[in-house]
């Protein structure tokens, strides 16, 4: 008879993650709840956010700088123009994975004209293992965040980094936050490609409809990798 330390041994992970994970895209992503009467203030801040460009964009830099501060421990808030001040309430932090799809839509970009970009941001509530073929989130909570418009984020890059923010309502439904992803479409799995995948699996975040917003802030840094042999 099978031991129960066994039955309860996790699944060996396939080469292609164990893959992307060693050589590709570093993937980096922060989950972040705001106070109940932020969400006026957030939308200022990505709107302003627009203005500079799409090219190492100084207030996203600083945005990204707040998040992980506050995951630190470290006092972290956003000074507005108006002086009002925006602090991280709850926050968590995740590394996963590019997809294999999403990699070779990147590819695809860089040769063929006319293809849209990746430009909305999905949140789900499932805790199923990230894998490089995966293509949808497990618990997905619609409608996703539509990066390109300065009240629901913004996607730019930094350096060889893509950096993409979903700003979710307080009118958002109640869901825990175990997951998210950035995808070419606005709904559904039929068409489009989906980026990444990560899990929150040890500290998601919770958000109450009405109850104030929440953020999903994405860094997918390129570096080259050598191999030798």
């Amino acid at each position: 008879m099978m031991k129960m330390s066994q039955l309860l041994e996790p699944l060996p992970m396939d080469r292609q993650t164990e893959l992307m994970l060693q050589y590709g895209p570093k993937d980096t992503c922060w989950a972040a709840t705001w106070g109940e009467h932020d969400e006026p203030l957030l939308k200022k801040y990505f709107e302003k956010a627009a203005l500079p460009g799409s090219e190492d964009n100084a207030t996203i830099i600083e945005f990204f700088d707040c998040l992980e501060r506050r995951w630190n421990d470290h006092a972290a808030s956003l000074t507005l123009q108006n002086g009002k001040n925006l602090a991280v309430v709850d926050i968590a932090k995740t590394e996963d994975i590019v997809t294999i799809q999403g990699l070779q839509y990147l590819c695809n970009l860089v040769i063929s004209s006319g293809l849209p970009f990746f430009r909305y941001h999905g949140a789900g509530s499932s805790t199923i293992e990230p894998r490089a073929y995966q293509q949808r989130l497990y618990g997905e909570i619609e409608p996703r965040a539509d990066m390109t418009v300065g009240a629901q984020g913004s996607i730019t890059r930094v350096g060889t980094a893509i950096r993409a923010i979903g700003i979710f309502p307080t009118s958002f439904p109640t869901i825990t936050v175990r997951e998210s992803a950035i995808f070419t479409n606005v709904t559904g799995y039929t068409a489009g490609t989906m980026l990444n995948r990560q899990v929150f699996s040890s500290s998601p975040i919770s958000h109450t409809v009405n109850g104030g917003p929440f953020t999903l802030a994405t860094d997918i840094t390129f570096t080259p990798v050598t191999i030798y042999g």
